[in-house]
């Protein structure tokens, strides 16, 4: 196996400053497993610079020794973690040589090349390449789908990330199928409240409201609250993600007070329980202001508006794309309430913001004709 791997360079890790010196005594393959290791728990504490040097170390003693298999798992683990933080082509190119590399070691279908079909495939997808991405995910869900006769929580998995490219795509007939099987396999393979299975039920219901089946997205909606609302973590988010979600759905069937309800639970769970979610908790400010625009109770409304607008610029920047809806429910009100000269301004701004991410710009015509009536969204 080359030392250059390909299209990626191996920095060479001198072993000084404690990085290797408990291990230089033991065989190749337990310096590999201790860099390796090192690395993934440097990645789990967010230290991702630490990380990195600990696989390319990895890497260069699995090239020394020709240690191919473990070589393998540590390009899988460098390309997820150049994927974290947006080094997208670099990514590409390891998870391309890690899949290359689990061909020749483990064989087609072994569920090790799975696992790198599905990595790529996430990347593919993160790429915009949803063709490969979606042929990655196949092959990948083909294989897992024999391991073990099929029914595994990494199948599930598998089908969870080419529902969610269906999605992306707007296959949503092929997206629901595709959940509505990780959930059967999830609430099998998984405790109640494992956060996989609710993070795939909050999924569902999301593609359930595009295909117009409310009903039907309102309960599994209703069954991520329950699982995670006195939670905290992973648990919590999702149920504030699903109460958001809820409230939006109320939202659209003029049920206002129910949906203000469930916009404040959720705003309680981002500021109180889950904690570090700050653009989530902006974006229902944004979504409650438009119901209470709705409401005709206006003080609060621009109140929630000003809120989502300066916790978006605190956690993002004054520029990123996600200001867009804000600035523009925001203007829409100002609007309503008879202050073109300050929508004029807004307006103005978002529009920026959608030139520098060539997106097409709104008119005050646009802004001032939307319907905010039930039936359509904030």
């Amino acid at each position: 196996m080359s030392r250059k791997l390909n299209s990626i360079r191996i920095i060479v890790i001198t072993l000084l400053i404690g990085v290797c010196a408990p291990v230089v005594s033991f065989a190749q393959d337990a310096i590999w497993l201790e860099l390796n290791s090192r690395g993934m728990k440097a990645y789990e504490s967010g230290d991702l610079s630490s990380a990195e040097k600990f696989y390319r170390g990895a890497l260069e003693v699995a090239a020394d020794g020709e240690l191919r298999a473990e070589m393998s798992a540590t390009l899988n683990n460098l390309g997820l973690l150049f994927k974290a933080t947006g080094r997208l082509e670099e990514a590409a190119s390891v998870l391309h040589n890690a899949l290359e590399l689990r061909f020749s070691v483990y064989g087609a279908r072994h569920r090790y090349t799975a696992q790198s079909m599905n990595n790529l495939g996430r990347l593919m997808e993160a790429l915009g390449r949803y063709s490969a991405a979606e042929q990655l995910y196949s092959q990948a869900v083909d294989i897992y789908s024999e391991w073990k006769g099929g029914g595994t929580s990494v199948l599930a998995g598998a089908l969870s990330n080419l529902a969610s490219l269906y999605e992306r795509m707007g296959r949503l007939e092929d997206a629901y199928r595709n959940l509505n099987r990780a959930v059967s396999i999830y609430d099998v393979t998984l405790p109640p409240g494992h956060p996989k299975l609710a993070s795939t039920v909050n999924t569902l219901a999301t593609v359930l409201v595009k295909m117009g089946h409310g009903v039907a997205a309102e309960a599994m909606y209703r069954r991520v609250i329950e699982l995670g609302v006195d939670e905290k973590g992973v648990l919590a988010f999702e149920a504030a993600t699903a109460l958001n979600n809820l409230a939006a759905l109320k939202k659209e069937n003029c049920a206002y007070e129910e949906a203000s309800d469930l916009y404040e639970r959720a705003i309680q769970l981002w500021r109180d329980v889950v904690g570090g979610r700050s653009q989530d908790l902006a974006v229902t400010y944004n979504n409650l202001a438009g119901l209470r625009t709705r409401q005709a109770r206006f003080d609060e409304a621009e109140q929630l508006y000003q809120r989502s607008i300066l916790l978006h610029e605190q956690v993002l920047g004054a520029r990123n794309r996600y200001l867009i809806p804000p600035l523009e429910g925001y203007a829409y009100f100002l609007l309503v309430t008879n202050h073109p000269e300050q929508a004029q301004v807004l307006i103005k701004r978002s529009n920026q913001i959608r030139d520098q991410h060539d997106l097409d710009t709104v008119t005050m015509a646009q802004i001032e004709d939307r319907d905010r009536s039930c039936g359509d969204e904030t």
